[in-house]
C-alpha cells in the first residue's frame, strides 16, 4: 500500500483538536493510537516541529512551560538544569531530544483553560520561532510568535500512485 501526503486546505490560529494524534495526523503522519511524545517532526516539511507544550496548569512535573500575557512568547525549561541544557543544545544543533528531531520553529498547540473553562483540547497557537540570542539555561528556551496565522496541513492519502 503506498502513501502519499497531500497538502489539503489550512489551519488558523484557534483552532482545536481532542486528541494529539489528530493534531500530529495533520502534518503527514498516519498514526492511528496514543502519541506519548510531547512533540512530533512535521511529517512532510522537514524544518518545522509540531508541538503540543504542557501547560503551567496541567504541568507534568519536569517541564515548565509558559505563554506570555499575549501569547506572543513561549519559555520553556526543565526543573532539571541539565535536561535544560540538553534540549537547548539539541534545538541549536537539529539533534534528537525525548525521541524527536528538534527544529527552530513550531507549530505550538496548547490548552486554553481560562477561556474554554478547563477543556482538554489542544489550540493552535500559532507558528513560533527558537530565539538562540535570548535562551540559556536559567532563563530557558526562548520561543517566539511569528505573523504566521495559518498553516498548510498534508493529509494522508492511501493506495496513492
Amino acid at each position: 500500500m503506498c502513501v502519499q501526503y497531500v497538502e489539503n486546505g489550512v489551519i488558523t490560529i484557534g483552532a482545536g483538536y481532542d486528541r494529539v494524534v489528530d493534531i500530529a495526523n495533520l502534518f503527514g503522519h498516519d498514526f492511528a493510537g496514543l502519541i506519548m511524545l510531547g512533540a512530533v517532526k512535521h511529517g512532510v516539511l522537514n524544518d518545522i516541529v509540531i508541538w503540543w507544550p504542557t501547560s503551567p496548569e496541567t504541568r507534568n512535573g519536569e517541564w515548565i512551560n509558559s505563554f506570555n500575557a499575549d501569547e506572543t512568547r513561549l519559555v520553556t525549561k526543565s526543573i532539571d538544569p541539565i535536561k535544560t541544557q540538553e534540549f537547548l543544545t539539541a534545538v541549536i544543533n537539529g539533534q534528537v531530544f525525548h525521541g524527536v528531531s528538534q527544529r527552530k520553529t513550531a507549530y505550538v498547540f496548547g490548552r486554553d483553560l481560562q477561556c474554554h473553562g478547563g477543556d482538554s483540547r489542544r489550540y493552535f497557537k500559532g507558528v513560533f520561532e527558537f530565539d538562540e540570542a535570548a535562551s540559556n539555561v536559567q532563563k530557558g528556551l526562548v520561543w517566539n510568535k511569528t505573523d504566521v496565522d495559518s498553516v498548510p496541513i498534508y493529509m494522508a492519502v492511501h493506495n496513492a500512485p
